[in-house]
């Protein structure tokens, strides 16, 4: 009799699909994860919603509702009078300040609103309007991304925004293994460039260690599009036909996902990424078994890798810390002669943690600094990184009793 263990990445999926609806997103939310799995358009809920939006007048034309639009006009899903209406949006948005009184408004760190803002003014193809969200985003692009609580997922949707905004506030995309999923996410909606296969593994890893659950809904939706591109790439699921169900779309393939021509590395590639699925959709692990108590053996190995990470950013930040003058010249220097320092490469990534390892010199202990590197490398909050370092942390590091 055919069971789960039969077809498991259904239930990697599934699980992802449930986690997602489980948070109650918000009709932007929805209407971008329908963009990102290719069904905006397809479906009677998310066409329902983009005509909602367009009929929106005044001050009910609100931020979210522009960049509803903005995703279905990357599609290509809108009539003329819907088109005017996104037309309308984002002039008006465009008119709008981003602090008021110093405080930021709410678009300022909406990441998803504003990658939709982003592709719905660069699909509409009206160099006036470009021009107006062009001047205004300018505005605050690069302090969004570089806020302190913004994460390294929220920082590659900007940067992306940033380049189909003709790239002028410069914004990198993040390169964390945390963040890997994002990465072929887009990628597969031919955002950034690069083949998905530099992130697949690595897509899995994050899949079995089960981070869904520390995840907001928009970024399970990211997980779930990264997860259908590299799970089909590896073991199809045949097609049910076309009577599918809304949720059962959900993990329809992005089929602008390329394969990357056979050879000797690709076949290496694909041994190691098999062997990676295997992993995630075994029952040792994956999504379907997240309400064990008892963390799987790979789950426990990524603790204690996150745990060494800190433990080798300590022992930099302590040898960097007689060296380095609160300058940025001495930044630069060191940055040369420490050039395999972990350190660096998360910094120059994370501009609010290069100031702080600038300022070192004031720093007595750097446990808290390590953790906060640690979690941008591994795309982890900060308690997630506290709560490895608390269980794992080598010997030399604990304190005798």
């Amino acid at each position: 009799m055919k069971n789960a263990r039969q077809n498991p990445s259904v239930d990697l999926r599934a699980a992802l699909r449930r986690r997602f609806l489980e948070l109650r997103p918000r009709d932007l939310s929805k209407v971008f994860a329908a963009w990102l799995l290719g069904e905006l358009g397809t479906d009677t809920e998310f066409t329902a919603i983009v005509k909602e939006a367009a009929a929106r007048e005044g001050a009910e034309q609100a931020f979210q509702t522009v960049a509803i639009l903005g995703f279905a006009a990357d599609v290509g899903v809108l009539e003329e009078p819907e088109l005017r209406a996104l037309r309308d949006g984002l002039l008006k948005q465009a008119g709008r300040e981003p602090l008021v009184n110093g405080v930021p408004m709410t678009f300022y760190s909406d990441a998803v609103g504003v990658l939709g803002i982003a592709v719905g003014a660069r699909a509409l193809a009206d160099a006036g309007v470009l021009d107006e969200v062009v001047r205004w985003t300018t505005k605050f692009l690069r302090s969004s991304y570089e806020g302190p609580r913004t994460e390294d997922w929220q920082r590659c949707l900007f940067a992306v925004a940033d380049r189909q905004l003709e790239g002028r506030a410069y914004l990198a995309i993040p390169t964390s293994a945390g963040t890997a999923d994002v990465r072929v996410a887009l990628r597969a909606k031919r955002l950034i460039e690069g083949a998905v296969d530099d992130d697949s593994i690595q897509v899995l890893a994050l899949a079995v260690q089960g981070p869904a659950n520390e995840f907001g809904c928009e970024r399970v939706a990211l997980l779930l599009a990264a997860v259908n591109v590299v799970i089909d790439t590896v073991a199809p699921v045949p097609d049910r036909g076309a009577h599918r169900t809304t949720s059962e779309r959900m993990g329809a393939r992005n089929r602008s996902a390329r394969r990357a021509p056979i050879g000797p590395d690709r076949r290496e590639f694909d041994s190691n990424r098999a062997q990676a699925f295997d992993t995630a959709t075994s029952g040792q692990g994956g999504a379907r078994n997240s309400a064990r108590q008892t963390p799987s053996r790979d789950a426990v190995a990524a603790k204690k890798a996150r745990a060494m990470t800190v433990a080798k950013l300590i022992h930099e930040l302590d040898n960097l810390k007689p060296q380095m003058f609160e300058d940025e010249s001495e930044y630069n220097r060191l940055r040369a002669q420490y050039s395999d320092f972990l350190t660096f490469k998360i910094a120059e990534q994370r501009p609010d943690l290069k100031t702080k390892v600038v300022a070192i010199q004031g720093s007595t202990r750097h446990v808290r600094l390590a953790q906060e590197l640690a979690g941008a490398h591994h795309g982890r909050e900060l308690s997630t990184i506290q709560d490895d370092w608390k269980d794992f942390k080598p010997s030399e590091f604990k304190r005798a009793k």
